[in-house]
């Protein structure tokens, strides 16, 4: 009896040590405090896994079209990848409800060995004993189906189709609002550029004016206010040119981030 207390005592001082252990590992994968950051691990694993097996998505020399860049975009942008493994992860769990109305049938099997020794006389036996072996071999076939279970499987596959039509209509509003962002963005750039001629046009129209105005001002044709305005013209020019090459390279940056591509890919 002593010894039995003694290993129910051993047995959950074990088991409270190894639950103290499990609970430790578990907080050791969160923030030791609420104000201090947590520490990622080691993510190159998940960038390799994450990376497009393919090279560079854009040609530099190409042109394209807004009906190419939708293309591109629909087979580059992350945000379908992630909504296409939703919709897919959403088909499996309708596929694991469905084998719920499926028989299921296993097979085990258990092997045996045993030996066993029996003193005997030695007048009958010169050992003294006799020793029998035996060996067991018992397969076990196990059918188990369902048949009634008052309609929990079915509220189960209902609830897990329209999780499947949620995520599939959640797919497909990703491409739309892909298809949106890209055609925003390129006629923004599109708008970006034509701006951009007219601020270069204008700023050759003010340099020559303001080249113009300094030689009659040489020739003693023209006044020095005249000579300052042009100046201030083709300066003002200058600035509004700055302005929209900045507009139009945001709008670059835009394009490429619609479309998934890193901004810095030559195009």
């Amino acid at each position: 009896m002593n010894h039995r207390l003694l290993y129910v005592f051993v047995f959950h001082m074990v088991w409270t040590s190894c639950l103290g252990g499990w609970t430790s590992l578990a907080l050791a994968q969160v923030s030791a405090s609420p104000h201090r950051l947590w520490q990622p691990p080691d993510l190159h694993g998940y960038t390799r896994a994450l990376q497009q097996p393919e090279g560079a998505p854009l040609a530099p020399e190409q042109r394209y079209t807004l009906a190419e860049l939708i293309d591109l975009a629909q087979r580059t942008n992350p945000e379908t990848r992630v909504a296409w493994e939703r919709a897919r992860q959403a088909a499996a769990a309708v596929g694991l409800v469905e084998s719920e109305y499926y028989p299921v049938l296993a097979l085990n099997a258990s092997v045996g060995a045993s030996r066993v020794s029996f003193p005997i006389p030695r007048n009958l036996v010169p050992q003294g004993h006799f020793r029998v072996d035996s060996a067991s071999f018992t397969p076990t076939l196990t059918l188990r189906w369902l048949l009634l279970d008052f309609g929990q499987r079915r509220a189960s596959y209902e609830a897990a189709s329209a999780q499947l039509l949620a995520q599939n209509l959640g797919f497909n509003n990703t491409h739309q609002q892909i298809v949106f962002t890209v055609q925003k963005s390129f006629y923004a750039l599109t708008s970006a550029r034509g701006r951009m001629a007219v601020a270069q046009a204008a700023l050759a129209a003010a340099t020559t004016v303001q080249q113009a105005a300094e030689a009659r001002l040489q020739q003693g044709l023209a006044t020095l206010p005249e000579v300052e305005l042009a100046r201030q013209q083709a300066v003002q020019a200058s600035f509004d040119l700055e302005e929209v090459l900045t507009t139009e390279r945001d709008a670059q940056v835009a394009l490429a981030q619609s479309i998934g591509i890193p901004p810095t890919t030559p195009r």
